[in-house]
């Protein structure tokens, strides 16, 4: 019996939650910005420094502006973007629209409804279910998104690979990687010129570097992580060269993965911080390390962010839009990918056309040596 008034009281609960979500908010509050990125770690290192282009602009001076991001980085936000930002609302992807998370769920969509935001801003290329369902729910009409006449869509790059005349052309490596989109975007929104040409974090990215390595064997995919045993294997040729001190970073996800390499690797001056540092930290291990190797993750974008030099190992995915990072922005950051990409048969265009959301090639086929080889050039020129 009391089980069943539970589920009556839950199922009124929520009947009564929507109908309020499918009524317009009673109230607009003028000049209120919301910014929707829901995206991943590394997606946000390469927007978050037009935050404060926006925050300064002349067309967005005198907005309150809130942040409504992805829970992963907001530890990263707090603290290097507090300055630009009225107020954060943090959402947990894995737990919005989870049927047993129904309390959670609607408590966080009454209150951006309840918020009467004028406009709302969502810079990202490629749709999601989830922040289209939370827009949709938000009630905002004035929406700028990469749809708009701000931004060709990058979809439409792709699917007019062969139309000559475009204005934007995919062999130049501009048009397609996502910080340079991003800067497109946002000076068309704001119409100023942006100087800045790569990702930086103000704080950190002059930090002095110190004798040490930082490995990131982790990725969000099985498919982009390279084997533990062939970093344990270049732990092995690091060491014969140097003494240089090796640190493994990555989340808890990744300890069993370092312990592996740990293990294999059978060196001294190691150490495993998997599990053992928030984002704030790692910025700051990855800025004060000479070496960054990493596979093609989050990684690879803040050591790009700190000018500290980078290998990354990538089995190409996202090609083109996250990977390479195009000559002029970061020629510290290195990036090495399997031969079926390296061997030269197929065009930068026809390269982005074939993996710019995915690939299937295998991350492993990338040999030890040749990224040792990659290490001591840059060891050599540095």
């Amino acid at each position: 019996m009391l089980s069943n008034i539970k589920i009556f009281l839950r199922n009124l609960y929520l009947f009564t939650v929507n109908f309020i979500l499918r009524k317009k908010p009673m109230i607009t509050r003028k000049n209120t910005l919301v910014i929707m990125r829901l995206d991943a770690i590394g997606d946000y290192v390469l927007f978050r420094n037009f935050i404060k282009v926006l925050r300064e602009s002349v067309k967005f001076r005198g907005y309150k502006i809130t942040l409504c991001g992805n829970i992963d980085w907001k530890d990263l936000a707090e603290k290097f973007d507090k300055d630009y930002i009225d107020e954060f609302i943090w959402i947990d992807r894995t737990r919005v629209k989870r049927r047993s998370e129904w309390l959670y769920s609607s408590s966080l969509l009454l209150q951006l409804h309840f918020k009467g935001f004028e406009t709302l801003l969502k810079p990202k290329d490629l749709n999601s279910r989830v922040i289209e369902y939370i827009i949709k729910i938000s009630g905002v009409k004035n929406i700028i998104s990469a749809d708009s006449n701000t931004l060709l869509p990058f979809e439409n790059i792709i699917n007019n690979l062969n139309i000559a005349d475009k204005v934007v052309k995919i062999q130049d490596r501009k048009t397609v990687f996502q910080f340079c989109r991003n800067k497109i975007f946002f000076e068309g929104l704001t119409g100023e010129k942006i100087s800045f040409k790569k990702p930086f974090f103000d704080t950190v990215d002059k930090k002095r570097k110190e004798n040490y390595y930082v490995l990131f064997p982790g990725a969000g995919n099985e498919k982009r992580k390279w084997s533990a045993e062939k970093y344990a294997e270049l732990c092995k040729l690091i060491r014969e060269k140097s003494d240089t001190k090796i640190v493994i970073c990555g989340s808890a996800a990744d300890t069993e993965t370092a312990e592996m390499i740990s293990g294999k690797a059978n060196i001294t001056n190691i150490e495993d911080k998997t599990g053992k540092t928030d984002l704030n930290e790692l910025v700051e291990i990855i800025a004060s390390s000479c070496l960054l190797i990493s596979n093609e993750t989050c990684a690879v974008h803040i050591g790009a962010s700190v000018n500290t030099n980078t290998v990354c190992i990538s089995n190409g995915n996202h090609y083109g839009r996250f990977n390479p990072y195009p000559e002029d922005l970061a020629p510290f950051v290195k990036t090495i990918y399997p031969k079926e990409i390296t061997d030269g048969k197929e065009s930068f265009g026809e390269l982005v056309k074939r993996f710019y959301i995915s690939s299937d090639l295998d991350i492993n086929t990338i040999t030890v040596k040749d990224v040792f080889r990659i290490i001591n050039e840059m060891s050599e020129h540095k």
